[in-house]
């Protein structure tokens, strides 16, 4: 969540209340974009003051295509597309990825998470 801070000198601030974000994302199964990171997809363990982002079950979403449209949100609320055109990898049971760069975190619905737990995982082309 973004707040923003007037100063004394009315320039604006901007403030990240990580605190509130954590609470109410922790445990729960989402897609987080980083700018360097790429795409991962976990159950969100811990989120640091350092920014570490600490993630169970994780998988890297390399390459997604959505059965409803073509953003991280649709894949988020419905299932990826089987016609083999996505590429995700194997999961790893704990990651920690440090990237102040966190361009969005989305929380996942059901059918979203067991379309993503259940993809196969990709192979080299």
């Amino acid at each position: 969540m973004m707040l923003l801070e007037w100063e004394t000198n009315n320039t604006e601030k901007v403030v990240q209340d990580k605190q509130l974000l954590n609470e109410d994302l922790y445990w729960k199964w989402v897609i987080i974009r980083w700018y360097w990171s790429g795409v991962h997809f976990g159950k969100l363990i811990k989120r640091t003051e350092e920014d570490w982002v600490i993630l169970e079950n994780s998988r890297r979403l390399y390459r997604f295509w959505c059965k409803e449209s073509i953003t991280l949100t649709d894949v988020s609320l419905n299932w990826l597309s089987t016609t083999n055109e996505s590429k995700i990898c194997a999961t790893v049971p704990l990651i920690a990825i440090t990237d102040k760069r966190i361009e969005e975190i989305i929380p996942c619905s059901e059918t979203a998470i067991k379309s993503i737990q259940e993809y196969k995982v990709a192979e080299q082309d």
